[in-house]
């Protein structure tokens, strides 16, 4: 929710997701709080809700959380970098 109180995340992935007719949705742990609203919207516009995964955050070795800001967000740069093989292999499996 935007501090003028409209639920502009929520309700852009939603619609997004039912036009593209996404059936899965893999999500990082910490947007768990954000699928009891994405639920309701769903209903709310008799959607059909997708499946929904959430994994945990992949930490750089300093323990930063990777993203577009701290650079290394392709696959390719993860199955270079030391992040640990099972790892890799969880992520890139599922």
């Amino acid at each position: 929710m935007r501090t003028d109180v409209r639920p502009v995340y929520n309700f852009c992935v939603t619609v997004d997701d039912a036009a593209m007719a996404i059936s899965h949705v893999i999500r990082v742990e910490e947007h768990l709080p954000n699928i009891l609203r994405q639920a309701l919207i769903y209903k709310a516009l008799g959607l059909h809700m997708p499946y929904f995964v959430h994994v945990s955050l992949i930490l750089a070795l300093d323990r930063i959380k990777l993203s577009k800001r701290n650079g290394a967000t392709s696959v390719g740069h993860v199955l270079a970098s030391s992040v640990a093989y099972l790892c890799r292999f969880d992520i890139l499996a599922f």
